[in-house]
């Protein structure tokens, strides 16, 4: 059985992501945001920022292939940044 520590869980608390800035869009309505990794448990959150990488894995090798993937893997690349900024330690 893993045990959790209690910095893993309360650390997250505290830490909140600028969605509009992470995103780079003026404006994100609250109701359509429902994910927010403050409030998943670590184990959930790790594999959330995996999904994410996996993701921008792909969109990368796409848009070396077609030009117009390249404004995805941008913003996939500033998401990821920000993600492992807050909440990577």
């Amino acid at each position: 059985m893993m045990r959790r520590s209690r910095y893993n869980c309360k650390v997250s608390i505290n830490k909140k992501i600028n969605w509009e800035e992470a995103l780079d869009i003026d404006n994100i309505d609250e109701a359509v945001m429902f994910i927010d990794p403050s409030t998943m448990e670590p184990e959930e959150r790790t594999q959330f920022i995996n999904g994410v990488f996996l993701d921008y894995k792909r969109i990368k090798k796409d848009a070396a292939k077609d030009k117009s993937m390249r404004g995805y893997y941008q913003k996939y690349s500033k998401l990821l940044g920000v993600l492992i900024k807050t909440y990577g330690h």
